[in-house]
């Protein structure tokens, strides 16, 4: 498909194909929470922070585990 780009928007924010960051989750969202959503401990959670960046891995359980923190659009180059 060419001339298609499809990217996420996570609350107010958009997200491209890139890694997402801490800072892309939703304002009122805690690392707690997160570590809680997870099923990870809070020591964990707050590494990505360290890094800034979360494992697409944990991205992908966080939009089966959380889809309202997700929307999905197409958007136009």
């Amino acid at each position: 498909m060419q001339g298609v780009v499809v990217c996420a928007i996570i609350a107010p924010l958009t997200i491209t194909r890139k890694a997402m960051k801490v800072t892309d989750l939703p304002k009122n969202v805690t690392l707690y929470e997160l570590a809680k959503v997870l099923g990870i401990t809070a020591p964990a959670a707050y590494k990505y922070k360290k890094t800034n960046k979360i494992p697409d891995l944990r991205v992908y359980q966080l939009k089966e585990k959380k889809p309202e923190w997700f929307k999905e659009e197409t958007c136009t180059q």
